[in-house]
């Protein structure tokens, strides 16, 4: 039994009850849709689609439609019925945060002008033009405790900020204030014309595209320039800036620094989005369905939402090419078992499921920018809610370990019958060991509402079951990689939904759909505000406060110092016990204020006052 946490992929599945059947590859014969399912066809699939060929899939992007047209010619080949007319795509576009234009600089300096031509856009007010003159912020913090802007006339003057504050990045004391949006608004305040962010010297760039929102309202113009011309130039600065970082006074601010013109241009940027979609069988009106998801798309280079560093490739392995991996691999076993090719899957006991029943399996791009992929489907002519028995989603099932084992969310979303089909399912699966029976528990979440395509269909009063292996340090960041994948573990999650599928096949057999009654009415993607962290879906400690997983780049709760592994239990004068708890204080929330929050880090109780950010 292979219980490494970090299993790899391409490990067959020794030791596990019933290995011998799972990992049996039927050999191709003429017809190539004689397919078994194995844990290495989904191996084989998970690496693929989380190579370096696929860009990090981002959403919306040509990347994204290269894996949905990878995903379109394994249906096609299997011999699966498109899902949308006679096509298995299902397009869509969508707005994708900031689309770079020509944003300039012209410094006019001891009589020398100066272009910069690598002017980064800042999208916190509209687009357009500022001249005046050059004024030296230092790093511009306005906070209770201090002021940069004290005895300085800002009006109508472009102001050079330097990034960061005292001890760089990291400074917990001005945590709020050294972001770009409150310096901006520190700035836009004192009726400045315009704002450059210069890097320090040892900051990284920042880009548009990190912004997940344009704004086109009145303000100072405002870019960011990484120049170390302006270094060069000044001949104070670097001293400044060093004397800045270790917390001392600067002896410059305020000094003006001839003249500048700044040219800012941007605007929304569009994504053209491809849902994939297949079935089992010929579609009829009066089929039972169920619906096997999993979202294709990731981060891309991670220049919106990555915890990790920006402009690199985030491959996304199990999120999301392992659901990807196993709803296909799915696909062609069944499809092959369906059509006589070859034998019953495991988990599968029945010889032939009955006519009326039939399996849709879609993949969702765009789910990274909040569902946007099955938002579309569930709100078209393609989406049939009276057949649709449950949607079983497959997010992030790549790291199944003996602790943390598989959470599956929805077990309350069809009464007491769902959850005696999901136990049959996990114990023919055969997670459990006897040696061991603490070992890969299965966690019950009772709700509908989650991070993910499930939350589309259950909104539609659909049963759902999500299933999610866990939480980890790779997520969102560029290292969550093909290598660290537990393909022995999808496998199993699969040998789990073929069980499903086949206790659902039973003639006639409907389920009976329930709001679970301790969550809002709405999903996390629904909010206009957001928090800006990522809970910990998986977590166990049930009503004892919701564990942090990641939080992102660039929320302001950032400046709290809350980091993975802390514990909220209170935002304003809401107590939180669990992620039901957050998603209830955030409907009536707003941007416009901080908010007092409390988090825990071990034995240490920390308390902060954080903003909200708008939703995108």
């Amino acid at each position: 039994m292979n219980r490494n946490p970090q299993s790899r992929g391409r490990k067959a599945m020794r030791g596990w009850p019933g290995a011998v059947a799972l990992s049996v590859l039927l050999v191709l014969g003429a017809c190539a849709r004689d397919v078994g399912f194995s844990d290495d066809h989904l191996a084989d699939f998970a690496e693929r689609l989380s190579s370096d060929d696929f860009q990090g899939r981002e959403s919306g992007s040509r990347f994204s439609r290269r894996a949905a047209r990878l995903l379109e010619e394994h249906y096609r080949q299997a011999g699966l019925v498109p899902a949308f007319g006679n096509s298995y795509l299902q397009p869509f576009g969508f707005e994708a945060g900031v689309e770079a234009g020509a944003s300039s600089i012209a410094w006019t300096h001891d009589e020398r002008e100066i272009v910069f031509e690598n002017a980064v856009p800042m999208p916190l007010s509209r687009p357009g033009e500022a001249e005046g003159p050059l004024i030296y912020g230092g790093m511009c913090i306005d906070a209770p405790d201090r002021d940069d802007f004290a005895g300085l006339d800002v009006r109508n003057r472009i102001v050079l900020c330097l990034r960061y504050g005292p001890g760089g990045k990291e400074n917990e004391t001005y945590a709020r204030e050294i972001t770009f949006q409150h310096k901006f608004k520190a700035i836009s305040e004192r009726g400045a014309a315009g704002v450059v962010f210069l890097g320090t010297s040892d900051s990284p760039g920042a880009r548009a595209e990190a912004f997940s929102r344009v704004s086109f309202s009145p303000g100072p113009i405002a870019v960011f320039l990484d120049a170390p011309a302006f270094f060069d130039e000044i001949d104070f600065l670097e001293e400044d800036e060093q004397r800045l970082l270790r917390g001392e006074p600067s002896e410059h601010r305020g000094a003006l620094l001839g003249r500048l013109r700044v040219r800012s241009d941007f605007r929304t940027a569009f994504h053209l989005g491809t849902n994939v979609g297949a079935y089992l069988r010929p579609f009829r009106s009066d089929q039972r369905l169920i619906v096997l998801g999993a979202h294709l798309d990731h981060l891309g280079p991670g220049y919106f939402s990555s915890l990790g560093e920006a402009d690199q490739i985030h491959n996304g392995a199990d999120d999301n090419a392992s659901g990807t991996a196993l709803v296909l691999g799915m696909g062609l076993a069944l499809r092959s078992w369906d059509s006589g090719h070859s034998e019953a899957p495991p988990g599968v006991g029945s010889e032939h499921w009955p006519d009326d029943f039939n399996v849709l399996f879609l993949h969702f791009d765009g789910e990274e920018r909040g569902l946007l992929g099955s938002r579309r489907f569930v709100g078209s002519r393609y989406f049939a809610p009276q057949q649709t028995v449950a949607m079983l989603n497959y997010d992030m099932v790549g790291r199944l370990r003996p602790d943390k084992g598989l959470a599956l969310q929805g077990a309350d979303t069809a009464g007491s019958q769902w959850r005696e089909v999901i136990q049959i399912a996990y114990d023919r699966a055969g997670l459990k060991q006897a040696e061991d029976p603490d070992a890969f528990p299965l966690r019950l979440i009772p709700g509908g509402y989650g991070p993910s395509d499930h939350s589309s269909f259950y909104e539609k009063g659909v049963p759902v079951a999500f299933f999610f292996t866990g939480s980890h340090p790779q997520y969102h960041t560029p290292d969550d990689d093909f290598d660290l994948l537990n393909t022995d573990g999808m496998a199993r999650i699969g040998v789990m939904a073929f069980s499903m599928l086949d206790q659902l096949s039973a003639s006639g057999r409907r389920l009976s759909f329930v709001r679970a009654r301790e969550e809002p009415r709405r999903s996390a993607f629904e909010f206009r505000v957001r928090l800006g962290i990522l809970p910990a879906y998986d977590s166990t400690d049930a009503d004892e406060g919701l564990l942090v997983a990641g939080v992102r780049e660039d929320a302001p709760i950032r400046a709290t110092g809350i980091r993975a592994g802390d514990v909220i239990v209170r935002i304003g004068d809401k107590q939180i016990g669990n992620i039901y708890d957050l998603m209830d204080f955030l409907g009536d929330a707003t941007t416009a204020r901080p908010y007092r929050i409390v988090f825990k880090r071990g034995d240490q109780t920390i308390e902060s006052e954080t903003l909200l950010m708008a939703a995108p």
